[in-house]
């Protein structure tokens, strides 16, 4: 349902706000939840954490005026972890009763077509907050917050665009080691890398406090020159202003959109890996909404914050890869194909996935990449892309034989492929069966001569765009 913009009545919000927006004291209210071991053992260890240092870095940098000290905080939490129910803290602005009553009516008024049982769905408040949805007080509360943070003339701009139903937009970042770059660059329109630099000091807003914080003081030095990655989003398919009776089909179209975006980012992770020959590694992914964060509902909680993307962290890895003009072409060219369903479709998913994490550990730890569970990974990564028809004798020379005609240019070279990807599966199977393989030095050269043929293979069939047809390639 469309809201008749033109009968909202912004003169009156405006007055109100400028009245209620006088006051910057807040206040801290528990909210109950249920009891969630590991979200409580998470706020525990924040507590524990950043305590010492200024609150705003628990809360995300929201509100940045806040009138309570660190100890406030702590003695509240005392008092209520003892509760039943999982509890998390509030930090609500104090509106002089009769105000905030007006405001309530307003929005009860303006909003009343996205009410059922007395809550409303307003998306930017469900986007930057935990509760899907809010009371008109949540809400009177949360424009109050913005007007004191962002200014007047912005909330009301903002809320125009709510109901115009302008699609929210925000951007989707992440934190990834293994790029250098000479300069920020525009990988797409959309997609966008920026190293963070030496001051580690200064790299706000690029890594804002709450990501910097998950690292220890030692653990930042590696961070140095670590690049992130922008990707401007829009959630066009969801509407800026919905009624909670449709919760289902809400839940289920965001959820949608949370796997699109998680397809989205490591669709960039293989390109940019593929097209230098090298492996990202991801750290943290986080959301800047910008200013419509100030629309918080108050909502203290850690799961705004950022996500780990990575278990493999090595922060001292000094192996970049250098951007060329050329490679961020290719890396462009080949988001696109690099989606799940593509790559299931091209039977390439595995493939991708496992040559990412054997070369990941190629290049960050070499003594390492040499183990077992590598030439085990190296092995399902040759089954998977050259015995996909499941065959089911002389495997070896099958799986040798179609990779050197598919990749070697000439005898030579299709001579050398087949050597190298019998050896290569030769150890893989070694490792499986007897449990050990031993270390010899070709096989440093076998590792990384079967690691540019996969990677070959891949990008060939990426190109083409289809399964491969074995029995056609048999027959020339």
């Amino acid at each position: 349902m469309i809201a008749d913009e033109t009968q909202v009545d912004y003169t009156s919000l405006e007055t109100l706000l400028a009245r209620a927006a006088q006051s910057t004291d807040y206040e801290l209210f528990p909210r109950l939840d249920l009891v969630i071991p590991e979200v409580r053992e998470r706020w525990d260890q924040m507590l524990e954490v950043l305590l010492p240092t200024p609150l705003k870095f628990m809360i995300n940098e929201l509100p940045p005026r806040l009138n309570f000290t660190v100890e406030e905080v702590r003695e509240f939490w005392e008092e209520i972890e003892e509760q039943d129910h999982f509890v998390t803290l509030q930090s609500l602005p104090v509106v002089e009763p009769e105000t905030l009553a007006q405001l309530e009516s307003w929005i009860a008024t303006t909003f009343h077509d996205y009410m059922s049982d007395g809550y409303y769905g307003v998306r930017a408040l469900s986007l930057v907050s935990k509760p899907y949805f809010s009371s008109a007080r949540e809400i009177a509360l949360a424009l109050v917050r913005a007007a004191t943070l962002i200014g007047i003339p912005r909330v009301i701009e903002h809320l125009r665009e709510w109901f115009d139903f302008t699609p929210l937009a925000f951007t989707t970042k992440a934190l990834v080691l293994g790029l250098e770059l000479e300069k920020p660059l525009d990988l797409t329109q959309d997609i966008k890398l920026k190293t963070i630099g030496f001051n580690l000091g200064a790299i706000s807003p690029d890594l804002p406090a709450y990501v910097k914080n998950q690292f220890g003081s030692v653990e930042r030095i590696g961070l140095v020159n670590a690049v992130v990655i922008s990707i401007n989003q829009e959630m066009w398919h969801l509407d800026t202003l919905f009624t909670p009776e449709s919760e289902e089909f809400e839940k289920d179209t965001e959820e949608e959109f949370l796997l699109e975006e998680r397809d989205q980012l490591d669709a960039i992770y293989r390109a940019l890996s593929l097209a230098t020959d090298s492996a990202l590694i991801p750290l943290y992914k986080w959301r800047d909404f910008g200013d419509l964060l100030a629309f918080n509902t108050g909502t203290l909680d850690p799961s705004i914050g950022p996500s780990i993307e990575s278990s493999e962290q090595n922060l001292m890895q000094r192996v970049r890869a250098y951007l060329t003009p050329e490679q961020i072409g290719n890396a462009a060219t080949l988001i696109p194909k690099l989606g799940m369903n593509n790559l299931s479709s091209l039977g390439l998913y595995q493939a991708v996935e496992r040559w990412m994490k054997v070369k990941r550990l190629s290049l960050s730890s070499p003594e390492l990449s040499l183990n077992n569970d590598n030439f085990i990974e190296l092995r399902i990564v040759l089954e998977s892309l050259f015995l996909d028809d499941n065959a089911r004798d002389e495997l070896a020379y099958r799986l040798a034989l179609r990779g050197a005609r598919l990749i070697g240019k000439d005898l030579q070279e299709r001579k050398r492929i087949f050597r190298t990807l019998r050896e290569a599966y030769a150890i893989g199977s070694e490792a499986v069966h007897k449990g050990e393989v031993k270390s010899k030095k070709k096989n440093r050269k076998i590792l990384d001569d079967t690691l540019e043929i996969v990677r070959a293979e891949i990008l060939d069939r990426l190109e083409a765009g289809r399964k491969r047809d074995w029995d056609d390639i048999a027959l020339g």
